[in-house]
């Protein structure tokens, strides 16, 4: 599924293109068209196809080796949690 990764670097808005590799309530495997680094704050970005509806949720960089991205959803509390999750297993 694509995903955009959308970000702040020295305050320029930046936006790489990538493709999720496993999506889940806690987080995201992605490649990427570009570098980030462990520790960097992010906004994930994706549409939901069967709903069409876009999901976005601001998450931390956890790894990343050549193209590939790991990273942790910030925690959104339980019952919105329960709700994207109902959403991601469709």
């Amino acid at each position: 599924m694509p995903v955009s990764i959308n970000l702040l670097r020295s305050s320029v808005p930046e936006t790489i293109p990538g493709r999720s590799r496993n999506i889940g309530e806690g987080g995201l495997s992605a490649v990427l068209a570009g570098a980030l680094s462990p520790g960097e704050v992010v906004v994930v970005e994706f549409l939901l196809p069967l709903i069409q509806q876009t999901f976005q949720m601001r998450a931390s960089v956890r790894g990343r080796t050549a193209c590939d991205m790991d990273s942790s959803f910030f925690d959104r509390g339980r019952r919105k949690g329960h709700r994207y999750s109902l959403w991601l297993d469709l």
